[in-house]
């Protein structure tokens, strides 16, 4: 069944689904958008929520059939490294 696509500065998952290093910008990453907004790809940053594992958390879980540049595509209900699970798109979706 396919899921909303996650996209950054958009959804989350606890926290913000963000640039690690530049929070508000595009970075040399970002190769496709869906909803004005760039496309969430495996190991995508979450911001700061909470004490412990909230504080540096990734996402942990993303498709294995959609790819951008050999990156699987995070998508609503795939969990963070702190046990958050994403929101998606529910205009754009994929398996």
């Amino acid at each position: 069944m396919s899921k909303g696509v996650s996209r950054k500065d958009n959804d989350t998952a606890g926290g913000d689904l963000i640039n690690p290093s530049k929070q508000d910008t595009v970075n040399d990453k970002d190769f496709c958008f869906a909803e004005g907004d760039a496309i969430c790809i495996d190991a995508q940053a979450v911001k700061y929520h909470g004490l412990g594992a909230h504080s540096a958390a990734t996402m942990a879980e993303e498709s294995s059939v959609v790819f951008i540049n050999g990156n699987g595509v995070i998508r609503e209900d795939d969990a963070a490294t702190c046990g958050h699970t994403a929101t998606g798109s529910s205009v754009v979706f994929a398996d």
